[in-house]
């Protein structure tokens, strides 16, 4: 068995191999060694994949990964296609076939759907990655390839601050997103307004994908009204060029309301502790992913309002 560690934008095809159908023998987390990748990936939740279209053209997504957290990309191909990825973190990273078979070559050698499981060595981390089918060597070797791609990526999303950002700076990005939830959440629905604080992953589960948070509750005839929102208290903070986390702990009133009624079940207050990924895309500093890391406390919203 090969384990593998991915370096910082360095371009790789395969040599990925584990035992096959990991996710349903996860290895016990105190026979892994600091650092390195499991022989055997934890568990990939449903949740957790998202399905992307993989052309010619590189296609960028970012998320956040843990020891103990994949992330998935599920996208279908032909057999015969050649995929090609890179990242921009030391990650683990698995490719299976239609089977649920480790992929060993970077020829496909069905068609159907594959999926990318990625998690980290250690700790927490946020990871970009960019991947296609039949990439021209033109296309690797240019920034500006993903034109086309499911993740609300255009060809200036990575230009560079002209100054890193600022643990201040970040928490207000945060707030700025608690803020921004009254109005995207709620009528007018503004998504011009998710588009101006969200990028990627954050963008799709919020705003564009069919499933998201907003066509859910224009679906339903629902909406959300906030009570209290704020930053509690800062964790971590790491910042890199055009990107940066911040991990906060958070605190929030919120209300379901469904045909102008308060749904009990959704109508809480919550302290949690989250891992925040920024992304600075068209000249300001954006929400590309978020995970929640720990739900502090949980209970009924004192002040439900509709």
């Amino acid at each position: 068995m090969k384990k593998i560690l991915l370096s910082f934008l360095i371009f790789t095809t395969f040599g990925l191999q584990a035992c096959p159908n990991p996710p349903e023998h996860p290895k016990p987390k105190d026979t892994i060694l600091s650092g390195e990748c499991p022989e055997k990936p934890e568990k990939l939740s449903a949740k957790n994949v998202q399905q992307v279209e993989l052309k010619s053209q590189i296609t960028k997504e970012s998320g956040i990964v843990s020891q103990t957290k994949s992330i998935g990309y599920a996208f279908d191909a032909q057999k015969g296609q050649k995929l090609t990825y890179k990242t921009n973190e030391s990650v683990c990273v698995w490719v299976y076939t239609p089977d649920n078979e480790l992929l060993n070559n970077a020829v496909l050698p069905k068609a159907g759907k594959y999926t990318i499981q990625i998690s980290a060595p250690k700790g927490s981390t946020t990871v970009e990655l960019a991947m296609g089918l039949d990439v021209s060597d033109s296309s690797n070797n240019t920034d500006n390839s993903s034109d086309s791609n499911s993740s609300n990526l255009n060809p200036n999303s990575n230009s560079s601050p002209s100054s890193p950002i600022t643990q201040d700076e970040a928490v207000n990005v945060v707030k700025n997103w608690q803020q921004t939830k009254r109005r995207l959440f709620a009528s007018p629905f503004d998504r011009n307004l998710g588009s101006e604080i969200l990028t990627g992953k954050a963008y799709g589960i919020n705003v564009s994908n069919s499933d998201s948070s907003m066509n859910w509750l224009q679906k339903y005839n629902a909406y959300y009204t906030y009570g209290l929102q704020q930053v509690d208290s800062i964790k971590n903070f790491i910042a890199s060029g055009n990107q940066a986390t911040i991990e906060v702990v958070t605190t929030e009133e919120r209300t379901l309301c469904k045909n102008s009624r308060i749904d009990r079940e959704k109508t809480v207050s919550d302290t949690s502790r989250v891992l925040y990924n920024l992304q600075f895309e068209q000249g300001k500093w954006k929400i590309s992913a978020y995970d929640t890391l720990e739900q502090i406390q949980k209970f009924p919203n004192p002040r439900p309002s509709c």
